[in-house]
């Protein structure tokens, strides 16, 4: 696999035409275009003959304070683009090599490159880091027997992860639901003749008014 970087220049940037994209553009294994800079054809063309970015290609951040942020490029995300202080791996030509099992090998990686990363404010990764990296390389079918299992436990994380916040929101309603009918005198069984709690409240204070956020 061939890795190399975008352009290390600082072109002109314009109001419209070819995005530049650099790690800032990355969220979430996706392209946020919020922030993102354009320049002028002439400039993309000189930046692409160094590295024009094709379906199949892996983006990395190597630079900054997200460096492991990845983009795998596939149909629904591929563009013209131009990228700048970006990792950039490319599959060569019938080679038995997965480009999604070397993406999920380099999100093994982050904490690694992050680690070793230099600089200051800005700290990076250098390509030979990446180039030098050892990729345990199983046969091209049992890398696709990886990736199903690895697609079906992060799935099942997904399905974790959502129950999790349904689950905070019951324990965040239940909590209302219970203060509610504790203020009302209604949680436990109550003599006809008790006052609720909320009356008792307002002939002490005729200004309380109940509110219900939840605390």
């Amino acid at each position: 696999m061939d890795v190399r970087d975008g352009t290390h220049d600082s072109p002109k940037y314009t109001q419209e035409g070819y995005p530049l994209i650099t790690s800032k553009d990355f969220k979430n294994g996706q392209f946020d275009f919020s922030k993102t800079r354009y320049i002028s054809e002439v400039d993309y063309k000189n930046i692409i003959k160094r590295s024009k970015v094709d379906i199949g290609d892996i983006l990395y951040s190597m630079i900054g304070g997200n460096i492991g942020s990845m983009i795998y490029i596939q149909h629904d995300n591929y563009f013209d683009m131009a990228i700048k202080n970006v990792a950039l791996f490319k599959p060569y030509q019938n080679s038995d090599i997965s480009t999604k099992y070397i993406a999920y090998f380099l999100e093994s990686k982050i904490k690694e490159y992050q680690a070793i990363a230099i600089g200051g404010a800005q700290p990076f990764v250098g390509l030979d880091i990446f180039r030098n990296t050892l990729v345990p390389l199983p046969p091209l079918a049992e890398q696709h027997r990886i990736i199903t299992e690895i697609e079906k436990w992060l799935a099942l994380i997904d399905q974790i992860e959502q129950g999790k916040v349904d689950l905070q929101t019951i324990i965040k309603q239940t909590k209302s639901k219970i203060l509610d009918l504790a203020i009302h005198g209604k949680l436990v069984p109550q003599d006809p003749n008790d006052e609720p709690a909320i009356k008792l409240l307002k002939r002490i204070n005729p200004d309380f008014t109940p509110c219900d956020n939840g605390h």
